[in-house]
């Protein structure tokens, strides 16, 4: 009884966002199966930590029963939807088939996944930040009653008060049919988002190149020894590669097959983004800009009504995030502003500090040289890496890691050596499942034209 407690919220969650998936992209013709899965994944997750979130906003502490009901009314809520457009032509309903590529790719994904899991029985509790930042938050809210914000006391520094909430909210709904903040939660979490994260990146790939050479992208992901103990550290990274990979994927597909319906999915993403970690709030105000650009410059007459379904999208899934960061988050007390202070300062020599070892970054043997391949691929493939259908792609990811740059270089609290040496690598790791669909995407892509949809 207790394994099945375990696992039933994350059912419950993918349950809601499987239907809510069907019930949003009703009208879009045929959608894979394992692609439907990795898209509702993320979203249930994504609803579960929102209808925690109101939980603490409604009752000002934790409460299992409010959360069964939420998440039973928003059950029932999407039923009646999906009663009410059962009335169309059957003609239009989505292919719940199974096709062979589907499966094929999903038996793949397990097996490669099993040594995954065996390495994280071995991490039952995750890494350092697991313990410090996300695990402690996680059981503060749960346990702590209605002095949850005392969390946020800056003698609490060391935990990073002022992040936000998206995967603790996540492993508290995890525990709400448990009587403890039993350990599994979070390393389930964890393998989940790592999971989404490469059927999101094989399956989206077959959808939009048909190439054989998708299911690879999932293989060297999970085959890098890095990215997998970063995986297995239960940290939010993954969590924050995810949904920023969900966001770039939905909005390529809404631009390039004129779909409204998936521009307003990557509007959603965008929202969750925002509530992962700082950097997922710059990623999510970056892709809401980007994203509108890449919408309105798109040879489209109906790119004011994509760009409205995206805004509509992300204006839904902010709503948290500037609750928090208005209302709740406290200051960063980490952050020192060494453009106008005069001690310490940022100088040029800390900048040469940064750019060398991002140099030296990429040849260390704990990426075993696949950020050198996916260069020298970009660089052969230019003409297709920067088509105007993929221009958001390179666009977004030069305009982060510049954002990152700016923060490492402005901010001197931190010396800048350890800071990278502790930082750096799974800010690479996050945005790796980007990099390998952009590659993929471009360079595998069969050249014909899909007609456009809506």
């Amino acid at each position: 009884m207790n394994d099945v407690l375990i696992y039933l919220p994350f059912a419950l969650s993918f349950l809601i966002g499987y239907l809510l998936i069907s019930l949003v992209l009703k009208d879009t013709g045929p959608i894979g199966p394992l692609f439907r899965l990795s898209l509702a994944g993320g979203i249930g997750l994504g609803v579960s930590s929102y209808l925690t979130f109101l939980n603490f906003m409604v009752l000002d502490r934790f409460n299992a029963p409010f959360l069964i009901v939420g998440h039973a009314t928003v059950l029932f809520l999407i039923f009646l939807g999906l009663l009410a457009s059962a009335k169309r032509p059957a003609s239009s309903r989505p292919s719940h088939k199974f096709p062979l590529t589907d499966i094929l790719s999903f038996v793949g994904l397990i097996i490669i996944f099993i040594p995954i899991y065996y390495i994280a029985t071995f991490y039952p509790y995750g890494g350092w930040d697991a313990w410090a930042v996300w695990h402690f938050k996680s059981k503060f809210l749960f346990l702590a009653d209605s002095h949850w914000r005392n969390m946020f006391d800056p003698v609490l520094w060391r935990s990073s008060p002022h992040y936000p909430l998206l995967l603790p909210f996540i492993n508290v709904w995890g525990w709400a049919l448990q009587q403890k903040a039993i350990y599994q939660i979070p390393l389930i979490t964890s393998l989940l988002f790592t999971f989404l994260t490469c059927s999101l990146l094989v399956s989206s790939l077959q959808k939009l190149t048909s190439s054989r050479w998708s299911f690879l992208t999932a293989l060297v992901i999970l085959t890098l020894p890095f990215y997998t103990k970063t995986a297995v550290s239960q940290y939010a990274d993954v969590v924050l590669g995810y949904y920023t990979l969900a966001a770039l994927v939905c909005l390529v597909l809404g631009g390039m097959q004129r779909m409204r319906r998936y521009c307003f999915l990557s509007g959603i993403f965008v929202g969750f983004l925002s509530f992962t970690k700082p950097e997922g709030l710059i990623a999510s105000l970056l892709l809401m800009s980007l994203g509108s650009l890449y919408l309105l410059w798109s040879n489209n007459p109906k790119r004011k009504e994509l760009l409205l379904s995206y805004t509509i999208g992300a204006a839904m899934t902010l709503i948290p995030s500037l609750l928090f960061y208005w209302l709740i988050a406290p200051a960063n007390i980490t952050s020192f502003n060494g453009f106008i202070s005069q001690a310490p300062p940022s100088t040029l020599e800390r900048l040469k500090v940064i750019f060398v070892y991002y140099l030296l970054e990429w040849l260390t043997p704990k990426w075993n040289g696949l950020l050198i391949i996916l260069f020298l691929a970009v660089i052969a493939g230019a003409r297709l890496c920067f088509r105007k259908e993929t221009w958001v792609l390179p666009t977004f990811l030069f305009l982060y890691i510049a954002g990152v740059t700016l923060y490492y270089w402005m901010n001197t609290y931190f010396e800048i050596l350890w800071w990278l040496s502790v930082t750096l690598n799974r800010v690479i790791a996050s945005l790796l499942p980007v990099v390998l669909w952009w590659v993929f995407f471009a360079l595998g892509r069969e050249q014909h034209k899909q007609p456009p949809n809506d």
